[in-house]
């Protein structure tokens, strides 16, 4: 094999720190493995979600009108080229995202201890009624008008596929298998918020609504090459078979009844 010349081994090592660098900083990560360490320290268990954003909006710009025949751009009355919104979806986001994943709403599969080895884990999120329909207008939600507006699912079919996916939930709101709506929700009515549950297999990906209103909201294949859950766990102290690690305050309770 041919020789790597030091100068640009070098070279290339800087250049791959300074990109790592610049996407940990243009996602504050700095600020996300802080809060990661105190999770892990105060809780025994810090959970991070890693994975990748791409995000469209769609914009307009003004193209001249020609002529079918001629091909000539055709003026209006004050002999000004006419002109025409085009529709142009621009990117917004396209990169890494890492967010903290408070251990309080992370439900993991029991029977194993490290989330690789889990059939599920399961990620329960408030999210704002504007996100909701922003994501339903993006054409990644479906059934947003119901959640929000208590109007009928799209078919029995998503009705009866969002009680199997909560009965595999085990008890995560799968209470009542019947889709029900809460018009007059707190949550909803004073606050504009909805809860959600992120589940993630392996191989698919799937959320639902459970508040104001039960839905299925998505469910897909895993995206990621990897083929991999995106959420990873940091833990203070190991426990055998255990998913949860020993936090600090239990570490030192002997010491501050000591004292």
């Amino acid at each position: 094999p041919a020789e790597i010349d030091p100068d640009d081994a070098i070279l290339q090592a800087d250049l791959d720190t300074a990109f790592v660098s610049n996407q940990i900083r243009m996602v504050n990560g700095w600020l996300v493995c802080r809060n990661l360490f105190e999770d892990t320290l105060r809780y025994g268990t810090g959970v991070i979600k890693i994975a990748w954003r791409r995000h469209t909006e769609e914009t307009f710009d003004e193209q001249p009108v020609t002529d079918p025949v001629t091909g000539l751009p055709i003026t209006g009355l004050d002999g000004q080229p006419m002109t025409r919104p085009v529709p142009r979806q621009v990117v917004k986001t396209n990169g890494p995202i890492i967010e903290n994943v408070d251990i309080r709403n992370f439900f993991v599969d029991m029977a194993f201890d490290h989330i690789d080895d889990m059939d599920y884990v399961i990620h329960r999120k408030v999210v704002s009624r504007e996100y909701l329909e922003q994501m339903g207008k993006a054409k990644v939600y479906r059934n947003v008008d119901f959640v929000l507006d208590a109007k009928t699912p799209e078919s029995d079919r998503e009705v009866e596929e969002y009680a199997q996916m909560l009965k595999s939930m085990r008890g995560m709101g799968g209470e009542g298998q019947e889709p029900s709506v809460d018009k007059d929700s707190p949550a909803l009515k004073k606050h504009g918020k909805v809860t959600i549950l992120e589940l993630q297999r392996d191989d698919e990906f799937i959320t639902v609504a459970i508040s104001p209103a039960k839905a299925l909201l998505r469910r897909i294949p895993n995206p990621f090459k990897h083929k991999k859950k995106t959420y990873i766990a940091l833990r203070n102290i190991r426990r055998p078979k255990l998913f949860f690690g020993m936090p600090e305050p239990i570490l030192t309770e002997s010491l501050q009844n000591e004292e």
